[in-house]
């Protein structure tokens, strides 16, 4: 497969496959970034030295840009980021009040401001569209309150519940800082940290406060604080959650982990549900693989036929589902069983069923994976990164084969995936076979349809042959008729035909009887915009 990288967009890659068919990777983490040319370019995360501003540090090859250090200052901590493609202005920066680093350190992706109050470091990691802050407390002291200046163009930064979202000044999100948290050496976690932010006349300022004494009292160190800036953007996971029925009432909207677990006595249902974004009007989907990567799960063996993916009936919310209010479940889309069920691989589910079977009327609200009872698969229990795990090579992607959607199609008309004999670009799907022909014979008609999938109305819709390019002592004949079946070389279609109209005509072969070949030959359709 080749790539073809005209196709590129921030969160997809697109192979040919052939025949007609692409390869696409709809990524949850972006893939690329729109580059000064209006190239989607492949991401680089590596902060370099960079001389722009008062800034000493930058990554320019994201789907932000991010800025670092202050050569104006005694106080070197600065930390910038700005939108990427944006008209005007679109921009914030972090400064950390009162501190002092001894030095700046950088390797990969990773910028640290060393000692910024005595032990406690500030550390940036920089993956692809997001920027990890750690506030990293080397050791115990009396500091619960890390104060930032606040200094933007043309964005508006509010608290939104447990989170900070930016705007830019089309009231679009732009960065969103979720819910932050802690964690010790041990891995353990407590959400015992807020944002406070205040507006002032020159500088907005926002505060992440540490209220959980017994943590910091009782944790082994180092203890890191945790915020993390996310560029928003059309990947192809909308939402992903999961819902615990012995904790009902409990959302997990904001874990960095899916879980789906078999139902028993002691430990309950885990369901894993995650939405799509809709993928492109044009697209005619042949094969749609969900992949997650398994970071964990138990001993007891995940049968076969145990496996669910049930679409979601109504709307959800994954900052707000819980078990006791999640939707109802409809239909099994799951295509086979899926191929992995070890840890550290790729789990990856056939879920073709839920872009393309018609009995599926509600399939824009996702689909929610489980375990059943089957097989002795009531304990079994697997963990997967999701789209906020740390690694973002192993988050959530969809992997989806499909043809280009033709502008005027030629189908069979038996209303199946993969009836088409071509697109409007030249790519064959399949012939129109009239098989073994004797010289002198006259082929049996076929009936053929011709579609509308141009997204507006068309008319003057004519379907026509050339004969210089039939092959020599062969014709190709149609007719809008069966019986009698009338030649024509082009046949027009009266009225109008809005988006998805078609209409049917017969082909057929006609050979002499010194006809000593055949050979191919080309149906043309053309109509013009109502």
């Amino acid at each position: 497969m080749q790539e073809v990288k005209s196709m590129r967009k921030m969160f997809e890659k697109h192979h040919y496959v052939g025949a007609g068919e692409f390869y696409a990777e709809l990524s949850t983490t972006p893939l690329h970034y729109l580059s000064e040319s209006g190239e989607w370019k492949d991401i680089s995360t590596t902060v370099k030295d960079f001389r722009g501003w008062e800034y000493s540090k930058g990554v320019l090859s994201n789907t932000f840009k991010v800025y670092f250090g202050d050569t104006m200052s005694t106080n070197e901590h600065l930390v910038g980021i700005e939108k990427v493609g944006d008209e005007g202005e679109c921009w914030i920066n972090f400064k950390l009040k009162n501190s002092r680093p001894t030095e700046t350190v950088t390797e990969g992706s990773t910028c640290t401001f060393k000692n910024c109050y005595e032990g406690v470091d500030v550390e940036y990691v920089v993956s692809e569209g997001m920027l990890k802050e750690n506030i990293i407390l080397h050791k115990k002291n009396d500091r619960r309150v890390f104060s930032f200046t606040v200094k933007k163009g043309d964005t508006v930064i509010t608290k939104e519940g447990n989170a900070v979202v930016i705007y830019d000044r089309h009231g679009e999100v732009v960065w969103d800082m979720g819910e932050p948290y802690l964690i010790d050496s041990d891995g353990e976690v407590s959400y015992g940290v807020h944002y406070e932010l205040s507006y002032g006349q020159e500088y907005d300022e926002l505060s992440v406060v540490v209220t959980d004494e017994d943590f910091l009292m009782t944790s082994n160190y180092p203890v890191i604080i945790d915020p993390t800036v996310t560029m928003q953007g059309d990947s192809a996971i909308l939402q992903d959650t999961y819902v615990y029925s012995p904790s009902g009432n409990t959302n997990y909207g904001n874990s960095d982990s899916l879980v789906v677990q078999g139902l028993n006595n002691s430990a309950g249902r885990n369901r894993t549900l995650i939405q799509f974004n809709p993928l492109p009007s044009d697209w005619v989907v042949n094969e749609a693989h969900l992949e997650l990567f398994c970071i964990a799960r138990n001993q007891y063996s995940i049968v076969a036929n145990s496996h669910r993916a049930l679409h979601l009936t109504a709307p959800w919310n994954k900052n707000t589902v819980t078990h006791n209010n999640m939707p109802a479940l409809g239909d099994n889309v799951l295509l086979g069983n899926p191929t992995g069920l070890t840890a550290d691989v790729w789990w990856s589910y056939d879920i073709s069923n839920y872009f393309f079977n018609p009995t599926i009327k509600q399939k824009d609200h996702g689909i929610a994976l489980q375990f059943t009872g089957a097989g002795g698969a009531f304990a079994s229990t697997a963990t997967f990164a999701s789209s906020r795990y740390a690694d973002t090579s192993k988050r959530p992607r969809l992997v989806v084969k499909y043809l280009k959607k033709p502008v005027l199609g030629f189908h069979d008309g038996t209303g199946q995936i993969g009836t088409y004999y071509s697109d409007g670009y030249d790519n064959i799907f399949k012939l129109l076979d009239f098989g073994t022909l004797v010289a002198g014979q006259t082929s049996s008609p076929v009936r053929v349809f011709v579609k509308n999938l141009a997204g507006f109305d068309v008319t003057n819709l004519r379907v026509y042959v050339a004969p210089l390019e039939s092959p020599e002592k062969t014709s190709i004949e149609l007719s809008l008729f069966n019986s009698p079946f009338i030649p024509e070389t082009m046949l027009r279609f009266n009225g109008s035909y809005v988006d998805e109209a078609e209409a049917s005509f017969y082909v057929r072969i006609v050979t002499q009887e010194d006809a000593m070949a055949g050979g191919d030959f080309n149906i043309y359709a053309k109509a013009d915009p109502l």
